[in-house]
């Protein structure tokens, strides 16, 4: 019987952001997780991801949607830890959003 998955929380916050969307990215599997920023905060739990997790991954955390950011974090902690990563982000205006070409 394979040994089941550890939870991995991570609480992402993103001080001022309501309704964008959150996504941690798992570089080394290139697998990732979405969510709505809610009061400023965003919750995953790593086991979700397809492979699950292991100590050394990379996470990659990005805000899109009114507010944009991002940040990295490689996982160090032991299995069923919690994290907190903080990720500055920027009120999309109109001389900083992206260009859209049609």
């Amino acid at each position: 019987m394979p040994t089941p998955k550890q939870s991995k929380i991570i609480t992402v916050v993103c001080a001022n952001v309501n309704g964008s969307d959150v996504i941690a990215f798992n570089r080394t599997t290139g697998e990732k997780l979405t969510a709505v920023a809610v009061s400023g905060k965003a919750v995953f739990d790593l086991n979700n991801l397809k492979s699950g997790w292991t100590v050394g991954d990379v996470i990659e955390i990005r805000v899109n949607g009114a507010y944009f950011g991002g940040t990295t974090t490689t996982l160090i902690a032991a299995t069923g830890k919690q994290s907190t990563v903080t990720v500055t982000t920027t009120q999309n205006t109109t001389t900083n959003a992206p260009a859209i070409n049609f």
